[in-house]
């Protein structure tokens, strides 16, 4: 028998069906009968509910994210001292009445980028020509976001996935706080690149700029020396619109193109980077319309000087005359039986190899993936970010501040921007 039959046989029990007047009593019981009614909507078995959904997406409610430091308290101020401790170590700023005291954040609900003066009490804002200028979302959104990034590598974070761990109702509120981040970023890569040279230089004069020799093997020669290697490799490119939509002309990566053909606008759609990889620690990367030699040297400027080991292949020959002690290897290199085809020497021979970075290029395509595509206006923002993400953790003293383990002695506005003397502009 089924449950409807069954509630019907006692409503029926409790009140007969020849009574036409409604007592008090009667009415009360009807109104505990209430739970014996069968609802309009019967249950459906989860095999139904799952049909339902499938018809019906839309009606179907997302899996939200829970936003800690909006849940607790505790872990939100301490991303919001971190933050400060950020702006007091990279942007120092100081009372106008007396140059030698740092402003303290005044934590005011509302006011929280104002620094006081702890002396005269007067008032400036600690972000002004920062990344930070004109924030709107609570501070410590960017370090919780940037701790997120650092400790994501080799993956990235986009800015959907931003804008789902902080339930952030506008994905543009997301968007703005990733390129604040990315602007943060680069100044960060640009002490980094500095750091690095005068490392390198030093390198180089700790050996009395030795040179190496131009034929044999060079692997005793370099074996106390820090390696070098730069490539190049396309992020993004564009097979079949650059080739006037013929798929049998089509080819992919860089022996594609990141331009459109002139019969398709000629505009640059893809992105082309230039990777310098220090083998076994550090990456640089540059993004560059072209593969031409002149943007390769102006790269290579920025972080080794002439003197040092400099391995590629042989698309960057013109490098000879300009850095003393570069080789390069053969990618193409044929066998000498006619059984095979390339020689399992093109990768490398006589101590010589660009292994380095063409792992460096497989990771980098890897994590530029997960963003499908971006604006190549924008791409040296994201090479920036994936470049200090990997890097961090060989520069002690920035790593210490970002996560909040500094000491009194680590101090270093004037290697990012101090400040009046270096501003900071967003350009997005």
């Amino acid at each position: 028998m089924s449950r409807s039959r069954l509630a019907e046989i006692r409503v029926k029990s409790v009140i007969p069906d020849n009574d036409t007047g409604k007592t008090d009593s009667c009415l009360n019981d009807s109104r505990n009968l209430s739970r014996f009614r069968i609802n309009s909507s019967p249950n459906l078995s989860p095999v139904e509910s799952l049909l339902a959904s499938l018809q019906n997406p839309s009606q179907v409610e997302a899996i939200n994210h829970t936003n800690i430091l909006e849940t607790h308290k505790i872990i939100s101020d301490h991303y919001n001292n971190l933050t400060y401790n950020i702006l007091k170590s990279f942007y120092p700023k100081f009372c106008k009445n007396h140059p030698d005291i740092h402003l303290e954040p005044s934590k005011v609900k509302g006011r929280q980028l104002m620094g006081k003066c702890p002396i005269c009490h007067s008032q400036r804002s600690l972000a002004k020509n920062t990344p930070l200028q004109g924030l709107h979302l609570p501070l410590s959104y960017f370090s919780y976001i940037l701790h997120e990034i650092i400790l994501s590598y080799p993956n990235v974070i986009t800015s959907k996935a931003i804008q789902r761990r902080l339930n952030l109702k506008s994905y543009p509120s997301a968007w703005l706080l990733k390129k604040r981040i990315q602007a943060f970023m680069r100044q960060l890569n640009d002490s980094f690149l500095r750091q690095n040279k005068e490392a390198l230089e030093l390198e180089a004069k700790q050996n009395n700029n030795e040179n190496m020799p131009f034929r044999g093997d060079v692997s005793k020669a370099i074996k106390q020396r820090v390696i070098v290697n730069i490539d190049s490799l396309a992020i993004f490119s564009v097979g079949v619109s650059a080739n006037k939509y013929r798929s049998r002309y089509r080819h992919g990566g860089i022996t594609s193109s990141i331009y459109r053909s002139v019969k398709s606008g000629g505009e640059q759609v893809g992105s082309l980077a230039s990777n310098i990889t220090i083998k076994g620690c550090l990456s640089f990367y540059e993004s560059h319309p072209l593969t031409t030699s002149d943007y390769a040297i102006s790269h290579l400027s920025k972080v080794l000087s002439p003197y040092n080991v400099l391995m590629a292949d042989e698309a960057y020959s013109s490098l000879f005359g300009k850095y003393r002690n570069v080789r390069l290897i053969n990618h193409s290199l044929k066998a000498k039986r006619k059984i095979h085809t390339f020689s399992r020497e093109r990768w490398s021979k006589e101590g010589v190899n660009s292994n380095a970075v063409e792992g460096a290029n497989g990771v980098l395509k890897t994590a530029m993936r997960q963003y499908r595509w971006f604006n190549c206006k924008y791409s040296q923002l994201y090479l920036n970010e994936f470049a200090v993400a990997k890097n961090l953790k060989f520069f002690k003293m920035e790593k210490n501040i970002i996560f909040g383990v500094n000491s009194e002695r680590d101090f270093c506005g004037n290697r990012i921007g101090e400040g009046r003397s270096c501003p900071v502009l967003l350009k997005y």
